[in-house]
Parts: structure tokens; sequence; C-alpha cells
């Protein structure tokens, strides 16, 4: 019989991904009990508003260090400026959709 060798994980999201994978298992719990419900929706909206948030910080971060090594033309910038504005759109939707479920 081989050894038994400890279960380790990746997390590659970070703790959004912990609250998006919390939220939705406290979801599927609240079939049983409708009183894990609001707490589900309110873990499963905070992980998706802060991974938002921190791919939004990512492509700051990213221009920040590719504008160090050569200039970005304008272009570049404002393209970088439309994806974080599509990323606050994308957050202000998610909060549109959510808000009759959260427990406000």
């Amino acid at each position: 019989m081989s050894e038994p060798t400890p279960v380790s994980v990746s997390l590659k999201y970070g703790i959004p991904g912990v609250l998006v994978t919390s939220g939705i298992a406290l979801l599927a719990i609240s079939v049983f009990t409708s009183t894990l419900f609001s707490p589900g929706v309110s873990l499963l909206v905070l992980g998706i508003l802060t991974f938002i948030g921190k791919q939004a910080l990512d492509i700051i971060l990213d221009m920040a260090a590719e504008n160090e090594k050569r200039s970005l033309d304008r272009s570049e910038l404002a393209v970088g400026g439309g994806m974080i504005a599509g990323m606050i759109v994308l957050a202000v939707a998610v909060l549109f959709i959510f808000w009759p479920l959260l427990p406000v």
C-alpha cells in the first residue's frame, strides 16, 4: 500500500476565487437552508467584483511596466483605458444584476 499524499490545492485566482467558490457553495447549500442564500449571493458578488478589480489593477501595472520599457503611444494608452472602462462597466452591471438579491 502506498503512502497517503496530502491534497494540495493551487489557487490561481487567489482571494477572488475563494470568495466566488464559497458563494457558489453557499448558494448550493441554500437549497436546503434558505438562510444561507443572502450570504452566498453576497460572497459571490464580492468575489466577482474583487476579481474585476484585480484584473483592472493587473492591466494598469502591465501598462506602467511597458511604459517604463518603452514609451507607449496614445493608441495603446487608449486601448488600456478602454479595457479599464469596460471593467468598470462590467462591475456596475454585476451590481445591478445582483442588487435585488443582496441583503441591503
